[in-house]
Protein backbone atom coordinates (compact mmCIF):
# COMPACT_ATOMS: atom_id res chain seq x y z
CA UNK A 1 0.00 0.00 0.00
CA UNK A 2 1.45 3.29 -0.67
CA UNK A 3 1.60 6.63 1.59
CA UNK A 4 -1.79 7.90 -1.08
CA UNK A 5 -3.37 4.93 0.06
CA UNK A 6 -2.80 4.96 3.47
CA UNK A 7 -3.78 8.86 4.15
CA UNK A 8 -6.95 8.34 1.75
CA UNK A 9 -7.61 4.82 4.35
CA UNK A 10 -7.32 6.59 7.26
CA UNK A 11 -9.64 9.96 6.03
CA UNK A 12 -11.96 7.09 5.05
CA UNK A 13 -11.86 5.62 8.27
CA UNK A 14 -11.78 8.67 10.42
CA UNK A 15 -15.08 9.98 8.46
CA UNK A 16 -17.28 7.02 9.04
CA UNK A 17 -16.23 5.91 12.30
CA UNK A 18 -17.33 8.24 15.18
CA UNK A 19 -14.95 8.62 18.55
CA UNK A 20 -17.73 6.50 20.73
CA UNK A 21 -17.13 3.55 18.15
CA UNK A 22 -13.47 3.51 18.06
CA UNK A 23 -13.63 3.53 21.80
CA UNK A 24 -16.02 1.04 21.44
CA UNK A 25 -14.15 -1.03 18.91
CA UNK A 26 -10.53 -0.98 20.96
CA UNK A 27 -12.28 -3.14 24.01
CA UNK A 28 -13.37 -5.29 20.98
CA UNK A 29 -12.24 -8.78 21.81
CA UNK A 30 -12.67 -12.14 19.22
CA UNK A 31 -12.33 -15.14 21.49
CA UNK A 32 -12.91 -18.91 19.99
CA UNK A 33 -13.87 -22.21 22.16
CA UNK A 34 -12.49 -25.55 20.08
CA UNK A 35 -12.28 -28.45 22.64
CA UNK A 36 -13.24 -31.76 21.76
CA UNK A 37 -17.03 -33.57 22.07
CA UNK A 38 -18.26 -32.76 25.34
CA UNK A 39 -15.85 -30.95 26.92
CA UNK A 40 -18.57 -27.93 27.75
CA UNK A 41 -18.14 -25.26 24.94
CA UNK A 42 -21.99 -24.70 24.87
CA UNK A 43 -22.14 -24.81 28.78
CA UNK A 44 -19.13 -22.05 29.10
CA UNK A 45 -20.51 -20.02 26.19
CA UNK A 46 -23.73 -19.92 28.45
CA UNK A 47 -21.82 -19.17 30.78
CA UNK A 48 -20.46 -15.93 29.18
CA UNK A 49 -23.90 -14.93 28.33
CA UNK A 50 -25.50 -14.82 31.63
CA UNK A 51 -22.17 -13.53 33.48
CA UNK A 52 -22.04 -10.53 30.47
CA UNK A 53 -25.65 -9.78 30.73
CA UNK A 54 -26.87 -10.76 27.63
CA UNK A 55 -29.07 -13.20 28.81
CA UNK A 56 -31.04 -13.94 32.38
CA UNK A 57 -30.79 -17.32 32.66
CA UNK A 58 -28.51 -19.95 31.76
CA UNK A 59 -28.96 -22.52 28.95
CA UNK A 60 -28.08 -25.52 29.19
CA UNK A 61 -27.96 -28.68 26.66
CA UNK A 62 -30.13 -31.16 29.30
CA UNK A 63 -32.99 -28.81 28.67
CA UNK A 64 -32.73 -27.96 25.35
CA UNK A 65 -32.64 -24.25 25.87
CA UNK A 66 -29.16 -22.95 24.85
CA UNK A 67 -28.59 -19.71 22.60
CA UNK A 68 -26.58 -21.62 20.80
CA UNK A 69 -28.35 -25.09 19.88
CA UNK A 70 -31.55 -24.17 18.18
CA UNK A 71 -31.77 -26.63 15.85
CA UNK A 72 -34.54 -29.19 16.09
CA UNK A 73 -31.92 -31.70 15.96
CA UNK A 74 -29.29 -30.44 18.38
CA UNK A 75 -32.41 -29.47 20.82
CA UNK A 76 -33.93 -33.48 20.26
CA UNK A 77 -29.91 -34.59 20.37
CA UNK A 78 -28.71 -32.77 23.12
CA UNK A 79 -25.90 -32.16 21.17
CA UNK A 80 -24.24 -29.20 19.33
CA UNK A 81 -24.55 -29.83 15.23
CA UNK A 82 -23.90 -26.42 13.57
CA UNK A 83 -21.04 -24.34 15.08
CA UNK A 84 -22.44 -20.65 16.29
CA UNK A 85 -21.18 -17.09 16.63
CA UNK A 86 -22.39 -15.02 19.10
CA UNK A 87 -21.84 -11.27 20.52
CA UNK A 88 -21.92 -10.18 23.43
CA UNK A 89 -20.89 -6.89 25.79
CA UNK A 90 -18.63 -7.51 28.05
CA UNK A 91 -16.63 -5.37 30.74
CA UNK A 92 -17.55 -1.06 31.92
CA UNK A 93 -21.23 -1.17 31.12
CA UNK A 94 -21.73 -4.47 30.57
CA UNK A 95 -22.39 -7.53 32.60
CA UNK A 96 -24.08 -8.29 35.85
CA UNK A 97 -20.92 -9.25 38.31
Amino acid sequence: MTLVNNINHNIIITRYLSTSNIERLSNLRNVGIFAHVDAGKTTITENMLEYSGTVSKVGTVDEGDTVTDYLVMEKERGITIQSACISLEWGAGGGTR
